[in-house]
């Protein structure tokens, strides 16, 4: 009876009754190569170069130990460049250098001197991203320098205030009333009706003084709607020319942030409440007015004749009125009907960049990256209500201003009229808002209109507010502006346990943030925080020495402190009304701590305590109050700061070609447990060509898949698997699927089905040492003595636990995974070769790496002397040199009776002699050597019968050459009963 033993690769696990013929205990150093046996060889391109450390007097930055290994980490692969990324520890402060090597291994240049250890780096571009104990970190590569520009971890924040200037001047038009204009420009603005003021005002008479914000006239109802109109007539075209000039005429928000070369919006400063006017926004004083004081030397006679001595409002309908621009000149003319006259704020925005030299000088080398500093303002954020009638007018009540110069008692130095001497102080009730109700108004503006732009290269320290050089068009049709893309905790630093990027865009996960730690008051406030007011008011100061914000997120409880802070002044009313405010919507209270003087409640170490809530439409948290002059104080509390958040489950995922933006919608959250690592499971052609699942987290609790939307974001998240991936260094990429490794086998998981495909290595490898002692002694001793064989003989190492450990890397060029051996002491190891075109396994002796690159598409094996191999050639069929390798098979068994083998031959196309043992049991147990011959056959064998036996080879072959089967003849032997 003739027997074909067609070699079938490495097998474990399966019963000895089960396993096929062909099937191996030991394949080491070889493998099944299109079903025919090769040596087993890693082929590639060695590095012209050991990448080692520069020697000490070329750098003095360098290490102590001239021409040390470095440990490769990276390599940095684009169209134009090859740069290999690696790092060494030092002994002089500085715990770690960060090297470039061009693509041969010649030494490029430093980096970066770290701090930490780098423990990933991936690229977009460009564009380095490092991942360490440090966060994320940048450097840039600059084709045109051929090095690489370190950034860091953020551009500097920049500290930008902003103010407003002195009332303008302007020509205001003058509805109904004939008067020349001036180039100089004037200061109010008038509307004359065709009502006289008998027969459209009612007088509201007193005893006593009238109080401010006193009702002190009412309209007649016929003359409302005529009043109405003329009054939006007259605020509304003097403010068209305000805005034309590109001034600011009521309330807005300021705020400013950091334009990327893509123009992706980042580091969001506060949006800064400018109060052109608080609370209300529109002072229109009734020129015909006056209020008299009713006393016994100031007894005048109303129309009807009756001398009165009470406090009441005076008219008058004919009057002349001395109009002065801003050089002074006087424009006269007269009124003779109840005229309307607007006291409109005009003023320009201001800014002061408070930054040190070096912060800008930091930012600039950002420049590449940071293009702009992009200033928005808000729409004009008033309290009226034009829906509704004016009705009435009142004593004036105090509003607040920040600008310069500005009064808001009003004497009637307008009026030529000899018997007018009392205060003109009567202001039109225009229909507003609550102040409760303004400041919700104000809390939940969210839309900012771009008005002018900075370039980062003309960014310079400056000492004196200057007027913001603005597009006037841009001030007058703000809401048509391009309005600004929301932020998202950019300025909140991640750390990362590892990164991945897919489809040019960088996933960071298993990481925690810390927490931004605020803006300054003075970032929150305008300039000087002080408000034009009462004197008792403005000399009211708070002296903020530290500030906190209380979040409340999903761990807890979590304070961050500002810092960077020296102690800032500002008024009670500003703190406690104007907006404060924090980027995380989580914020919850803001603590200023602090002392109080000037005031009848002086005091230090008292804390303000704002209430922050969620804004409807930021991402963050703001205060805002009715503007009552009703503000406590409390004990400051003791705080202990806590600014980290962990988030194991989440995966931040960077805007296309710009890793250093991550977008709110595109941070994911996958699972309850950690994430250990990501892997794609197909590569994209070009935009929407993806699996069903494109993108795979492997987590403490299992295995997800993303799916990829239109936009390139992950749409939706689905659980594929409960196997747990336990070793991060086994997640490797095929074309189509991806490899990790669990405690139970080395898993391929492809769309939405995982399978098993070490299986067959599920048992311990058989013991040749104690089992087929005589093969072991021929290679431990003698002149046949192999180390190399010896070693991969000596390899007991369970393959389960040795994919837990080891790292699988694709060959891709030769079909084929190897898993590499974890760090070792030893020179050389054995490693595990799947062959993906056979699926078969077999093991190999490599030389132990050093470090191991899994970089597509060809891995990147550094050995101890720092050389660098890689495995970017397919199988040399040409090499000549001769390979040993060793096979040995499992149980064969024939029928199951007792057999002996007769004769056999070698199917090899070898040159060299093929060593061929033999073995038999009768109790597939104990092992019996029958003899060894190195013929490539022979018709006949003289021998004893066995019920099983086993094979071996000792193959000596090059690349070449291929060991196909062993035939063999097999004699039925009878025994008596």
């Amino acid at each position: 009876m003739n027997q074909s033993i067609r070699f079938r690769g490495l097998s474990l696990a399966k019963d000895e009754q089960a396993v096929q013929n062909g099937e191996l205990s030991l394949c080491a150093n070889v493998e099944l190569h299109d079903a025919a046996l090769r040596p087993s060889v890693l082929s590639g391109t060695k590095l012209s170069t050991p990448l080692t450390a520069p020697n000490k007097d070329w750098d003095e930055t360098a290490a102590t130990d001239a021409r040390s290994v470095i440990d490769l980490i990276y390599v940095h692969k684009t169209a134009s460049y090859t740069n290999l990324l690696g790092y060494i520890e030092t002994d002089n402060g500085e715990p770690y250098y960060l090297y470039w090597y061009q693509e041969d291994g010649t030494f490029g240049g430093l980096v970066k001197t770290l701090s930490f250890m780098p423990t990933a780096i991936d690229s977009v571009g460009n564009t380095l991203v490092i991942v360490s104990e440090a966060g994320i970190e940048y450097a840039l590569w600059k084709n045109t320098d051929k090095q690489y520009k370190w950034l860091g971890d953020k551009p500097p924040y920049l500290d930008i205030r902003f103010g407003l200037g002195a009332n303008n001047f302007g020509n205001y038009e003058t509805g109904g009333v004939d008067i020349e204009g001036s180039a100089e420009g004037f200061s109010e603005a008038w509307q004359m009706t065709n009502y006289s003021c008998n027969d459209s005002i009612n007088r509201i008479s007193k005893y006593s003084q009238f109080e401010y914000g006193e009702r002190q006239v009412n309209f007649k109802e016929a003359a409302q709607s005529d009043f109405t109109q003329n009054i939006w007539a007259l605020i509304n075209r003097t403010n068209d020319l305000i805005a034309k000039d590109g001034h600011f005429y009521a309330n807005f928000f300021v705020r400013y942030c950091y334009r990327l070369y893509d123009g992706s919006m980042v580091m969001h400063s506060a949006p800064v409440f400018m109060p052109v006017l608080v609370p209300d926004n529109y002072v229109v004083v009734i020129s015909n007015l006056a209020t008299d004081p009713g006393t016994s030397t100031n007894v005048w006679t109303d129309d009807t004749g009756t001398s009165n001595h009470d406090w009441r409002v005076y008219w008058n309908d004919k009057l002349k009125i001395r109009r002065k621009d801003s050089k002074g000149n006087d424009c006269t003319f007269a009124i003779s009907k109840v005229t309307f006259q607007y006291m409109p704020r005009n003023v320009a925005l201001q800014y002061l960049v408070r930054s040190s030299y070096y912060d800008i000088s930091l930012l600039k080398d950002w420049s590449d990256i940071v293009k702009s500093v992009d200033i928005f303002v808000s729409a004009p954020i008033t309290a009226v209500d034009e829906t509704k009638m004016v009705k009435s007018a009142s004593r004036y009540s105090d509003d607040y201003t920040v600008s310069k110069g500005t009064s808001l008692r009003w004497k009637p130095d307008w009026c030529l009229n000899g018997d007018v001497n009392y205060p003109v102080e009567t202001i039109v009730d225009i229909p507003s808002l609550s102040h409760d109700a303004y400041a919700d108004k104000i809390r939940n503006t969210s839309a900012f209109f771009k008005i002018a732009s900075i370039k980062t290269d003309d960014i310079n320290h400056t000492s004196e507010y200057a007027d913001l050089k603005v597009d006037k068009m841009k001030v007058y049709n703000v809401s048509a502006q391009e309005q600004m893309k929301d932020d998202y905790k950019t300025h909140n630093f991640l750390f990362p346990k590892g990164l991945y990027v897919y489809n040019h865009r960088i996933n960071v996960y298993g990481l925690y943030e810390q927490l931004f730690h605020g803006f300054k008051p003075s970032q929150m406030f305008f300039y000087n925080a002080r408000l034009n007011c009462s004197e008792k008011e403005k000399n009211d100061v708070f002296t903020i020495k530290s500030v906190y914000v209380r979040l409340n997120t999903d761990e807890g409880i979590k304070y961050v402190m500002v810092d960077r802070l020296t102690s800032e002044e500002v008024q009670p009313y500003v703190l406690f009304n104007l907006p404060v405010f924090y980027p995380d919507a989580r914020a919850d209270k803001m603590y200023f701590i602090g002392s109080r003087t000037g005031s009848d409640e002086s005091f230090t170490n008292k804390c303000a305590e704002i209430d922050l809530t969620s804004c409807d439409e930021l991402n963050g948290s703001m205060h805002v109050r009715g503007f009552t002059s009703s503000y406590t104080f409390v004990d400051a509390p003791t705080i202990n700061v806590d600014d980290i958040v962990q988030m194991p489950n989440r995966i931040y995922t960077s805007e296309q070609n710009n890793p250093y933006y991550f977008p709110v919608e595109a941070i994911n959250t996958v699972g309850t447990g950690d994430i250990i690592g990501l892997a794609a499971t197909t590569r994209a052609l070009s935009q929407g060509q993806f699996g069903q699942y494109p993108l795979m987290a492997f987590t403490t609790d299992g295995i997800w898949a993303l799916n990829v939307s239109s936009s390139g974001t992950y749409s939706t998240i689905h659980p594929i698997s409960r196997e747990v991936c336990v070793n991060a260094a086994s997640i490797c990429q095929l074309d189509q699927s991806v490899v990790f490794a669990t405690y139970r086998a080395l898993n391929k998981v492809a769309e939405s089905s995982v399978a098993s495909f070490s299986d067959i290595l599920d048992g311990p490898f058989f013991n040749i040492a104690s089992a087929l002692k005589e093969l072991y002694d021929y290679f431990n001793s003698g002149s046949h003595a192999d180390h190399d064989i010896m070693e991969l003989l000596s390899f007991s190492t369970p393959p389960i636990e040795y994919f837990q450990q080891g790292m699988v890397i694709n060959d891709f060029v030769n079909n084929r995974l190897i898993v590499l051996p974890a760090s070792s002491e030893q020179s050389q190891e054995v490693a595990l070769v799947y062959s993906i075109r056979d699926s078969a396994w077999s093991t190999m002796l490599i030389d132990t790496p050093r470090k191991v690159i899994n970089s597509y598409p060809y891995p990147y094996l550094q050995q101890t002397d720092g050389s660098v191999l890689v495995l970017n050639k397919k199988y040399d069929y040409t090499d000549s040199t001769l390979y040993n390798g060793l096979l040995v098979t499992r149980t064969l068994s024939f029928d199951g009776v007792m057999q002996c083998i007769s004769a056999f031959d070698q199917q090899t196309d070898a040159a060299s002699l093929q060593l061929l043992f033999f073995f038999g049991s009768n109790d597939n147990r104990t092992w019996h050597y029958i003899g060894r011959s190195n013929r490539p056959h022979s018709s006949y064998l003289p021998g004893h019968s066995f019920r099983f036996f086993r094979l071996a080879v000792y193959t000596k072959m090059s690349c070449a050459e291929k060991y196909f089967q062993t035939n063999l003849s097999i004699t039925q032997k009878y025994q008596k009963l």
